[in-house]
C-alpha cells in the first residue's frame, strides 16, 4: 500500500514540475516576445544623422515611445501611445503637431505642418508616423491626447540638429593661388597647368548650415585618394606612388602631382603626392597625357559633428597642357673659358 501511495505522490511531483516548467516558458517566451515589440525610444545622442531629433515625454496616464523607420532614413519616426490602464475603455487618442513657442522670431509666417506631419493608420490609432519635411528653427511639440479623457496627454519634442549644407574655399594663402574657387557645386576641377596651390597655414573655408534647434560643432578633415584606374596607367612601367591617399587641405595639379621641386616650410624640397623622381615623372607625364579622361584623384572635405557629418568629394582632372616635362639635368657647351 506505501509502495502504491510513493507512486502516486511521486507522479503527482513529476506532473506539477512539469506544468511548473510549462508555465516558466510561457512567461519567459511572453517576455521576450513584449521586449522585442517594445518601441525604442530615441533620444539626441542616439540620432542618426538626419537631423531629426526626437525625445518622447510620458504623463502619469499615458507614454510616448518612438522607433525610426529605416524605410525613411531616419526622417520619419513611428510614435506609439501607451494608455493606462491597459483595461480603460477607449483607447483612441487624438494627434496635434504645434510650435513649442509660436511667438518666436523664427516661427513668424511658417505653418508648423510644413515641417513636421503626423500619419495615422487610423483615426484614434495609437501609432503614429511623424515625417520631418526640411529643417526647422523652433522645437516642435507633438502631442497624443486622450478621447475618453482630454486632460491625460502625451507630447513629444521635436528638435532639429545643425547640419553642414555646403562650404566655398575661395582663397588659399600661398603658391600658385589664382583664380582657384572650390564649393559643394563643385562636381569636378581641371588644372590647366602643371601648378599646385598650397596653403602654409590653413585653408580659408567658409561654410553654410541648416536652420537647427540644437547646435552642433564639427571637425573638419581634407584629404586626396588617388583614382585606381588612374594609378593602374602606371603600374605597367614600374611607377608606384608612395602613397595612394593622404591628408590635404591643398591640390596637386599636373606634373607637379608626380614631381616638384619647391620652395616650402623649411627650405627648397622635391616634393609631390607621388614621391616619383624627376625621370619618374616624365615617364608618368608621357603616359598621363594619354589619359586626360580619367581623374588623377578624389579631393574630399569632411566634417564630423555629434549629430551628424558631411562631405563633399571633387575629382581632379589634369590637361595636356598641365602635363609638361620636367627638368632632369643641366650641363654647358664649355667646362672652362680661357681669356
Amino acid at each position: 500500500m506505501n509502495v502504491k501511495s510513493n507512486k502516486i505522490k511521486t507522479i503527482i511531483m513529476v506532473v506539477a514540475v512539469i506544468l511548473a516548467l510549462t508555465l516558466a516558458c510561457g512567461w519567459i517566451a511572453q517576455t521576450v516576445v513584449s521586449k522585442q515589440k517594445e518601441p525604442v525610444q530615441i533620444t539626441a545622442e542616439e540620432a542618426d544623422g538626419s537631423g531629426l531629433l526626437l525625445t518622447p515625454l510620458s504623463t502619469s496616464a499615458m507614454r510616448l515611445a518612438a522607433t525610426p523607420l529605416a524605410e525613411q532614413s531616419g526622417d520619419s519616426y513611428v510614435l506609439t501611445a501607451t494608455i493606462t490602464p491597459s483595461n480603460a475603455g477607449d483607447k483612441g487618442v487624438d494627434w496635434s503637431v504645434n510650435w513649442n513657442d509660436s511667438s518666436a522670431a523664427w516661427v513668424s509666417g511658417k505653418s508648423v505642418t510644413d515641417y513636421i506631419t503626423v500619419t495615422l493608420p487610423t483615426d484614434g490609432a495609437l501609432t503614429a508616423t511623424v515625417t520631418c519635411k526640411k529643417a526647422f528653427g523652433e522645437k516642435i511639440i507633438v502631442t497624443a491626447t486622450s478621447r475618453e479623457n482630454r486632460k491625460y496627454y502625451a507630447e513629444c519634442m521635436c528638435d532639429y540638429s545643425k547640419k553642414i549644407t555646403g562650404f566655398n574655399i575661395s582663397s588659399y594663402a600661398g603658391y600658385e593661388a589664382t583664380n582657384v574657387i572650390l564649393s559643394e557645386k563643385t562636381s569636378s576641377y581641371t588644372f590647366d597647368k602643371p601648378t599646385y596651390c598650397f596653403n602654409y597655414t590653413n585653408t580659408v573655408v567658409a561654410f553654410t548650415y541648416s536652420d537647427y534647434t540644437v547646435d552642433d560643432n564639427f571637425s573638419t578633415a581634407y584629404s586626396a585618394t588617388i583614382n585606381s584606374e588612374y594609378s593602374g596607367c602606371f603600374s605597367g612601367e614600374g611607377l608606384t606612388p608612395k602613397q595612394t591617399s593622404m591628408s590635404l587641405n591643398y591640390l596637386w595639379g599636373g606634373t607637379y602631382f608626380f614631381y616638384a621641386y619647391l620652395s616650402v616650410p623649411g627650405g627648397m624640397r622635391e616634393v609631390s603626392f607621388c614621391g616619383f623622381t624627376a625621370e619618374q615623372a616624365n615617364v608618368a607625364v608621357t603616359i598621363a597625357k594619354q589619359h586626360t579622361d580619367i581623374a588623377a584623384y578624389n579631393w574630399s572635405v569632411t566634417c564630423t559633428g555629434k549629430y551628424s557629418s558631411y562631405k563633399h568629394t571633387i575629382p581632379v582632372y589634369f590637361t595636356e597642357s598641365s602635363l609638361t616635362a620636367v627638368v632632369t639635368g643641366v650641363s654647358l657647351d664649355n667646362s672652362s673659358l680661357m681669356y
